[in-house]
């Protein structure tokens, strides 16, 4: 991606945040148009950018409820030291999270948008609060969540130690 910017309108595109043109965007050949919204929505998966954390514990923002953590997406996004910080998964996080740093409420939403289950995973500069050495574990350790997975996810960034992880880069001097 060029910019952010672009980034943010591709993903509000592929997540069906801004109507489509017909024959835009298609899943398995259906229109996303005549397929609608909603429906559209349980095939993509496509968290905004700006998806924060709410009050409540750790366990509860990553699943939405009192499930189990996914020990796989806890490796993934590094949030095993988040977990060690706070004592417990289930520990308060504070309202909007501010017991977090920027980068630690950053990898919640990521290990929420990795907890979701549908056959495509849109994640929109995932990784843009993370410091460069945690960025590049986190990209590392996500391209290993990925393929073992039987899921497609679709990281649009312009992050170069992101794209750097991705198997397959789609330089897309896209307009949206």
């Amino acid at each position: 991606m060029p910019d952010a910017g672009t980034a943010r309108r591709v993903a509000d595109r592929l997540g069906y945040r801004t109507l489509p043109s017909p024959g835009e965007l298609t899943f398995s050949g259906e229109d996303a148009l005549s397929v609608g919204p909603d429906a559209w929505r349980r095939r993509v998966t496509a968290p905004p950018h700006s998806a924060s954390v709410f009050t409540g514990t750790l366990r509860e923002n990553v699943t939405l409820g009192p499930g189990a953590l996914d020990e796989a997406v806890v490796t993934a996004t590094a949030l095993d030291d988040v977990i060690a910080h706070l004592g417990s998964a289930d520990a308060q996080l504070g309202e909007g999270g501010h017991r977090l740093s920027g980068g630690q409420r950053q990898r919640v939403v990521l290990a929420r948008a990795l907890h979701t289950s549908g056959p495509v995973l849109v994640l929109d500069e995932p990784l843009t609060a993370l410091d460069p050495v945690t960025c590049g574990n986190v990209a590392a350790r996500m391209a290993d969540l990925v393929a073992a997975g039987d899921r497609a996810v679709v990281v649009v960034t312009s992050d170069r130690q992101l794209l750097d992880a991705c198997p397959v880069v789609v330089d897309a001097g896209v307009t949206a």
